[in-house]
């Protein structure tokens, strides 16, 4: 689903917001996840999910289209793990 496609289920027929209210807090909402995740702590919303940085180790792979070994860096990427 697209920001905008979650704008308008949020200001739709049963609409909670208007289009500008929706947007900011949607805004707002994903800003401080980035903000928060990106100081290495959790974000846990009860009956939604989790998210959280994790560190992904380097590792060797290979060029598709000639074969080559290559290496991969190390890198820190944002992980979801949703609720049961």
């Amino acid at each position: 689903m697209s920001k905008k496609a979650l704008i308008d289920e949020l200001t739709g027929p049963k609409g909670y917001a208007t289009r500008a209210e929706a947007e900011t807090a949607i805004e707002r909402v994903v800003g401080g996840i980035q903000r928060i995740t990106n100081r290495n702590e959790r974000v846990h919303l009860t009956g939604f999910g989790r998210f959280e940085m994790k560190e992904r180790a380097g590792r060797m792979g290979r060029n598709p289209a000639t074969g080559e070994q290559i290496s991969i860096a190390p890198k820190t990427e944002l992980r979801f793990k949703p609720a049961k």
